[in-house]
């Protein structure tokens, strides 16, 4: 299993989503992805369901949002 972490925090919309569309293409069926990111990415969650991920979002603090993305 592998854990690709993005760091999303310093990025403009849309490029967060982009980077994380773009990683879930390439996921082997056990790895996962790690997006770090300022605030909750509502409109990335509604596509990760629609594709058939599984996703977890935990608040770190004030100005960090972590989002483990995976297929079930």
């Amino acid at each position: 299993m592998s854990l690709i972490t993005l760091e999303c925090r310093q990025m403009a919309p849309p490029e967060p989503m982009v980077a994380v569309l773009e990683a879930l293409n390439n996921l082997a069926p056990e790895d996962q992805v790690l997006m770090i990111h300022r605030h909750n990415p509502v409109h990335l969650l509604p596509i990760l369901a629609a594709r058939g991920f599984a996703y977890q979002v935990k608040e770190k603090g004030e100005n960090q949002i972590e989002v483990l993305i995976w297929r079930p």
